[in-house]
């Protein structure tokens, strides 16, 4: 699959696309940071399809917070999680249908919008081989999922918002990605 080679941050259409929030956390080595930003909440989840480390150039251009946002507020993220090799995702990519895409970035963008469609436990099989030796679960009960994982884990350092999913958001799928 290799990478989808997302548009850069100040993209031409960042201003277009406000308003679209996103949180992002990664634990490593027992330390918990949060990131948020209003253009990634449509576009960052393709980030997925490059496997954990390609997950990191989120925070090459979100701002660090020490605060999730409410589940009405953020329309897509992710958790990862290196030490437990766990990842939580939601959310719906959008791609500006004009935007400046390599062919071969666009043909993969396409393929994930397809397997999507077709629902979570789709789309986890689609990125399973960039995420071998992992779980990776969908949850459409996004930042509260968060909330939850956070606090199983003992992590304080992240401010979390009282849970406000709707009991329809219930969609949920995990693959474990093999080795």
């Amino acid at each position: 699959m290799g990478r989808l080679l997302i548009p850069p941050y100040r993209h031409r259409y960042y201003h277009a696309l406000m308003g679209h929030g996103a949180n992002f956390v990664f634990i490593a080595d027992g330390v918990a940071e949060a990131y948020e930003d209003s253009f990634p909440g449509l576009i960052g989840i393709y980030t997925i399809a490059d496997g954990p480390s390609g997950c990191l150039l989120v925070a090459d251009f979100a701002e660090m917070t020490d605060e999730l946002m409410n589940w009405a507020s953020a329309a897509g993220g992710f958790l990862i999680d290196f030490d437990n090799s766990h990842c939580i995702l939601f959310g719906t990519p959008q791609l500006p249908e004009d935007g400046d895409y390599e062919p071969a970035a666009l043909t993969a963008l396409q393929a994930f919008d397809r397997e999507l469609g077709k629902g979570p436990e789709a789309l986890l099989a689609f990125v399973a081989p960039m995420w071998a030796g992992w779980t990776i679960e969908w949850n459409d009960r996004g930042v509260d999922a968060f909330a939850d994982y956070l606090t199983s884990r003992g992590v304080t350092s992240i401010t979390t918002q009282p849970p406000s999913a709707p009991e329809t958001a219930s969609k949920r799928a995990t693959l474990r990605a093999d080795s």
